[in-house]
């Protein structure tokens, strides 16, 4: 099932409706994909201060209340909106939606959603995030931003070519395709020392999509 953005609020079966993403359906935690925060940005004890609208001892964020998905806490810690895996290594949100796409579909669905974009793998640490908090088997790895296809074995990130495709992430002798496979997947194998490394493939595959966006922090 393929859910793209809805003008009208429906609920379906699977899924939910992720706040501030405009009807964006993601995964629920059966398909693969885990709601509220991850990797240092989980909610912890109480603070006195929290919501006084003044980051205090103890507190990651304050924004001046004490509601939930709106990106600080109750607790006064860094959150995503419902759906949403919070990263604190580099301070994103991550989201794995419904159903399974092209790669160019992945990029066009991700580019919908405000100041979002196509998973960025740019080191080891992202890599490993993903793979604690999403879960995959080899057959449904996701897309990644990288591609060569302006130009044959220059891999870039779509829509940020600023931030570098990291050359020991690859598996195997990949990147290997030639001129038939310009898309880059993260592959997940179970099991091995060639567990998430990505790969190139066919960009008319279709496999999972996991946008990600800085954190819309108060």
């Amino acid at each position: 099932m393929r859910l793209r953005t809805l003008l009208v609020v429906t609920l379906f079966a699977g899924c939910h409706v992720v706040s501030g993403l405009d009807g964006f359906a993601v995964a629920d935690d059966d398909d693969g994909g885990a709601g509220g925060s991850a990797g240092g940005g989980g909610t912890g004890g109480s603070i006195s201060a929290c919501g006084d609208g003044e980051v205090g001892p103890g507190e990651e964020c304050d924004d001046g209340n004490q509601l939930p998905d709106d990106g600080c806490s109750p607790f006064c810690r860094r959150e995503c909106e419902s759906g949403g895996r919070y990263f604190a290594g580099n301070g994103h949100c991550y989201w794995r939606l419904q159903g399974r796409d092209t790669w160019l579909e992945a990029v066009n669905r991700c580019a919908s959603i405000p100041d979002a974009y196509l998973l960025t793998i740019v080191d080891a640490a992202e890599r490993d995030f993903i793979d604690e908090v999403f879960v995959f088997g080899d057959d449904t790895q996701p897309w990644t931003a990288a591609n060569d296809r302006d130009q044959e074995n220059v891999f870039v990130h779509e829509g940020r070519p600023l931030e570098p495709v990291p050359t020991d992430l690859w598996y195997g002798d990949n990147p290997n395709g030639g001129m038939v496979e310009n898309c880059v997947g993260l592959r997940f194998i179970d099991g091995g020392d060639d567990n998430d490394l990505l790969a190139d493939t066919e960009c008319n595959n279709q496999l999972r999509t996991i946008c990600e966006r800085d954190a819309l922090m108060p």
